[in-house]
């Protein structure tokens, strides 16, 4: 039920930048924005962390108690196995795509921030022309996207763990 709120919330970031980008500290919203995309990745993958908690359970508590019930022949409780060997043990592309998301808004964000500073300077901005709310948003930006990188291994080595 989350996923699927979970696309409004950035619509409503980027409604909200939009709204106030006139009246505002625009160093201040660009880095806001890339740190709430990458809040966004973070609930993607905890999304993802979720169902895969619910099928280790399923798997490894639930069916044990089914098991003495259901015909030893019967392919009934194969389907997650079937995935399982399906997938192997690379990562796959929804447990990427956040970490992909987050390096993408980082360097947005950062660029995003250069171009404005070059519009508002009429010239090419240099690192010197970076604030310290610049260099403040860009340090957090790169935390919270080491967060994502390392959320990210970490649902897939849950993945992983559900069937070993």
């Amino acid at each position: 039920m989350i996923a699927a709120s979970l696309p409004l919330v950035l619509l409503v970031l980027l409604t909200l930048v939009i709204a106030i980008w006139n009246a505002s500290d625009h160093g201040l919203l660009i880095w806001t924005m890339g740190l709430g995309v990458q809040f966004y990745c973070i609930a993607l993958i905890d999304n993802s962390r979720w169902q895969y908690e619910n099928i280790k359970y399923i798997e490894n508590t639930l069916r044990p108690l089914i098991e003495p019930l259901v015909d030893p022949s019967s392919a009934f409780w194969q389907y997650e196995r079937y995935l399982s060997n399906q997938r192997r043990s690379a990562p796959q592309w929804w447990e990427l795509t956040p970490v992909l998301w987050a390096v993408v808004a980082v360097i947005a964000a950062f660029v995003g921030r250069l171009y404005d500073l070059a519009h508002h300077t009429n010239a090419l901005p240099t690192p010197c022309a970076l604030t310290a709310l610049d260099w403040s948003g860009l340090g957090v930006n790169i935390l919270c996207l080491g967060v994502v990188i390392y959320n990210s291994a970490r649902i897939v080595a849950r993945r992983r763990s559900i069937f070993s």
